[in-house]
């Protein structure tokens, strides 16, 4: 019944249950026996999703030290074990841990003669999902490729799994500029999700936030405000108020209310966020990059730049600290933190952040975003200032986002 009501996504149920059974479990065979570590490895996936991330990585942890001895550290077990560390990893914003975690998952599954199996595009798609978080596109839509071939022919077209590589295959086509592939997978994954999971269940929320965020970058905002308050309202009523993913919903629906140039409730709500972010993470944690960068952009426009200079500098430290160089909320920080600094008139430090995040933030937000307003505002004063470089641009510009 734990089981069920984890993949049912009623996590609050599931822990309990699987606490009893673990704890009967370990009484039946003792703490080293193989249903221990699945029961183990069950409840850490439970708390999870729940939030509970330390929790879980103890309860992982305890998992794989028992599968690692029985049935051994090459096992398939092992491997299953390492996905789901990989997953507390991503949400602790240790990337390059996670990726570890991953591809020893996948080297394991090779070795097993297991490359092509379902089992092994589970792993591909959630690494995509890791290389997507960072803005390595490119890699994560060929691995999404490789894991839909693979669920196609294994599961069929309307297997939950397969219907959120589809989604998240569009998600990647969207932030590399590409609308009109992407639109209706967007389209046909979330109505499919729906129908098998049912409106509320935390996967189909959670691709109903993507779709939401993909009409913003449409600049289609009418359309995706109640879709983002609809993915908040559902994140506070089944998660609570100090969840990391109620912090999350603040911030795109924050970032919206920018776009549209509502600044008091866009301020209100990057706070909220802050507030939500230090109750459910640690302080350096990559999310408040972007929570912090949208509040002093906010300040910015309200002409309260000596506010949001340390705000935007934390913002970039943290980025600069635990995200990768092609990073968009990197560069979304970068840009912000340029734009406050040439309003104080410090272009050549304005300039040194614009190079390179100038054209990721181009690249991939709205074209009437509030991010791409200040990156065309700072460009154009820093050229006017004459601190440009060769050509009238930003020098060593990125290429459009891997």
């Amino acid at each position: 019944m734990g089981r069920v009501y984890n993949r049912l996504g009623l996590h609050d149920k599931s822990i309990p249950m699987l606490e009893q059974a673990l704890d009967q479990f370990t009484a039946l065979h003792g703490p080293s026996h193989p249903e221990v570590a699945a029961m183990t490895n069950e409840l850490g996936v439970a708390l999870w999703s729940q939030g509970e991330l330390k929790a879980a990585q103890e309860r992982l942890e305890s998992a794989l030290r028992i599968r690692q001895v029985t049935p051994g550290p090459d096992s398939v077990a092992v491997a299953e074990t390492l996905t789901d560390l990989a997953r507390v990893a991503l949400d602790q914003g240790l990337h390059d841990k996670a990726e570890k975690y991953f591809r020893d998952s996948l080297r394991i599954y090779s070795q097993h003669g297991l490359a092509g199996t379902s089992q092994a595009a589970h792993v591909m798609h959630e690494l995509a999902n890791l290389y997507s978080d960072v803005g390595r596109y490119r890699e994560s839509t060929q691995l999404l490729e490789t894991a839909l071939r693979i669920d196609r022919q294994a599961l069929g077209e309307d297997h939950p799994r397969v219907i959120m590589e589809v989604h998240s295959l569009a998600y990647d086509l969207q932030m590399q500029g590409q609308f009109a592939a992407a639109e209706p997978l967007f389209i046909q994954s979330n109505e499919k999700i729906r129908k098998v999971l049912g409106p509320e269940h935390p996967y189909t929320i959670g691709m109903l936030s993507n779709y939401a965020r993909f009409l913003r970058r449409k600049g289609d905002l009418q359309a995706a405000e109640p879709l983002f308050r609809q993915v908040l309202e559902f994140n506070l009523r089944t998660l609570g108020e100090n969840h990391a993913d109620v912090g999350m919903a603040q911030v795109n629906l924050a970032i919206l209310l920018h776009d549209a140039e509502r600044l008091d409730e866009a301020e209100a709500l990057f706070r909220a966020a802050l507030r939500t972010y230090a109750k459910a993470l640690p302080p350096d944690h990559p999310s408040f990059t972007s929570a912090l960068a949208g509040l002093g952009r906010v300040l910015v426009d309200r002409n309260k730049t000596t506010e949001a200079l340390p705000l935007l500098q934390r913002a970039v430290d943290i980025g600069a600290a635990s995200l990768p160089p092609e990073s968009p909320s990197l560069a979304m920080a970068k840009v912000s933190l340029a734009n406050a600094l040439v309003s104080l008139r410090r272009y050549e430090q304005a300039e040194s952040l614009l190079r390179g995040s100038y054209q990721i933030v181009i690249d991939t937000q709205a074209r009437n975003s509030a991010v791409v307003r200040q990156a065309h505002r700072a460009k154009a004063a820093i050229e006017q200032s004459g601190s440009t470089a060769p050509g009238g641009a930003p020098a060593d510009r990125a290429q459009s986002m891997p």
